[in-house]
């Protein structure tokens, strides 16, 4: 991520990453800490009526559940040259069917 000018994620990633990182590393770990103070890094796609639309497409067509299918609509609005980070089997099929570059490299086991 430190190459890259853009991080792009959906609204809920804030929700997502900060409940993982509590419930994983304590409620006042320095994980967490570290990932509130660099969320204004982040480019935030909002989560309006035409991102649901194209999540609930996603998650239909690919089999994604709701949270995980608003991620992947937004990132499909950064376009071709985003990269989508997940070690989520489904996730990662998604968005390579949809062309964006996943890391890991390998769709997970």
């Amino acid at each position: 991520m430190a190459n890259s000018d853009l991080w792009l994620v959906c609204r809920t990633a804030f929700l997502e990453t900060g409940r993982a990182l509590a419930v994983g590393c304590g409620p006042d770990s320095s994980e967490l800490g570290c990932f509130l103070a660099e969320w204004r890094s982040f480019t935030v796609v909002e989560v309006d009526q035409p991102l649901v639309e194209a999540a609930l497409e996603l998650a239909i067509e690919h089999g994604l559940r709701s949270l995980d299918s608003l991620q992947l609509a937004g990132a499909a609005l950064g376009g071709h040259d985003t990269v989508c980070a997940t070690f989520d089997r489904r996730l990662w099929n998604a968005a390579a069917a949809l062309g964006l570059t996943t890391l890991p490299q390998q769709s997970p086991a």
